[in-house]
């Protein structure tokens, strides 16, 4: 019996020591192949018999894999834990792949509020009163149980409202990168309070290997030059990216949401406060509601990470199935909506239809 091992060229630079791998599972040999040839149906006739195993790249999700390798080789299909091939010590490198849980993309929410009042913003933040932020011994709880439910995230982005008035998001980067060492982390941001960095934020940037997402909205536009300056002094990655046009986020009727799983939404996966969701929304919404009357409903959208019976398969099933407020979400059909120029409050009242 042979061992495959399917990832990227340059993924396993560091798996020096294969013997691991041998001894558990008595296999004769390890061939490491490169990722893009697992589609390919001459692929797996030129390269797998009847007794080899699989063993893929943790960065693959798992539904691509087992599209990949079809019914016929599923029970004999595992993931390689990248903590091994990062030189990481555990007893067992490998993963059943019926077993792996991984995420595109975990959201974190570290505050609600906003140093800026735009028209159509997703999470509301207009509609929040006062300052509410995520408590970051809650978040330490909370994605250290996360963390024995899914294997991997590729992304973690942090996110408000505006990240950076949370005066403990340096200490977020740090649990994060602590239970999910080979996420890539990120803080998405208007820009606008970058100078005001603290030095303690911008060492955990750095020492966490964290990188800036700012939405470059016409207002920041007065502080790119001595903001991009500021982060190339302080060795900071950076990306910018284009702000001048805000989506719809809420159809006036609903509608049926046109699919029947959540996989259009795998970038929204949210933990907040001790639970779970597809989308950020179903957390917002109750600014909307509470400001407009509204009663959308979002029961059905959150799951209790604390909850016993809780399981990493039940967790995916409940993550890719749509929910009542998928229904009255803009967002599936955006091309058909069309975009509007970003705006922000002068002083009016906000009025429900500016999120229509």
């Amino acid at each position: 019996m042979n061992c495959l091992i399917i990832s990227k060229s340059d993924e396993l630079s560091g798996l020096s020591d294969i013997s691991i791998i041998k001894k558990i599972y008595e296999v004769r040999s390890v061939i490491i192949s490169e990722i893009y040839r697992i589609s390919y149906s001459d692929f797996q006739r030129e390269h797998i018999n009847e007794d080899d195993i699989l063993v893929f790249s943790s960065y693959l999700r798992r539904k691509d894999i087992i599209y990949a390798v079809g019914e016929l080789y599923k029970n004999k299909s595992f993931v390689l834990d990248i903590a091994y091939v990062n030189g990481g010590v555990i007893d067992n490198p490998i993963i059943p792949v019926e077993d792996f849980y991984y995420l595109d993309t975990l959201l974190v929410p570290v505050c609600d509020h906003c140093n800026l009042n735009c028209k159509r913003c997703s999470h509301f933040s207009p509609l929040v009163e006062g300052d509410v932020f995520y408590d970051v011994d809650v978040f330490y709880s909370d994605i250290n149980r996360l963390r024995k439910l899914i294997n991997h995230s590729d992304r973690i982005n942090f996110l408000g409202g505006e990240p950076l008035l949370n005066k403990n998001l340096d200490k977020f980067l740090y649990i994060a990168r602590n239970e999910f060492k080979y996420a890539n982390l990120k803080i998405v941001t208007n820009g606008i309070l970058i100078l005001d960095m603290s030095w303690q934020l911008r060492v955990a940037i750095k020492e966490t290997n964290t990188e800036l997402i700012i939405s470059s909205y016409p207002i920041f536009k007065d502080h790119t030059e001595k903001c991009i300056s500021f982060l190339k002094c302080a060795d900071i990655k950076y990306v910018l990216y284009p702000g001048d046009r805000f989506a719809p986020i809420l159809r006036e009727h609903r509608g049926r949401y046109p699919y029947d799983n959540n996989e259009l939404c795998d970038q929204n996966v949210t933990l907040h406060n001790g639970h779970i969701m597809r989308c950020p929304m179903y957390d917002t919404i109750k600014y909307y509601n509470k400001k407009f009357g509204t009663n959308f409903s979002v029961d059905d959208g959150f799951i209790d990470i604390y909850d016993s019976e809780l399981s990493p398969q039940k967790l995916h099933k409940r993550l890719n199935k749509p929910v009542e407020l998928c229904d009255y979400c803009a967002r599936w059909e955006m091309p058909n909506l069309g975009m509007k120029p970003w705006e922000i409050f002068l002083g009016e009242e906000p009025l429900c239809s500016d999120w229509l």
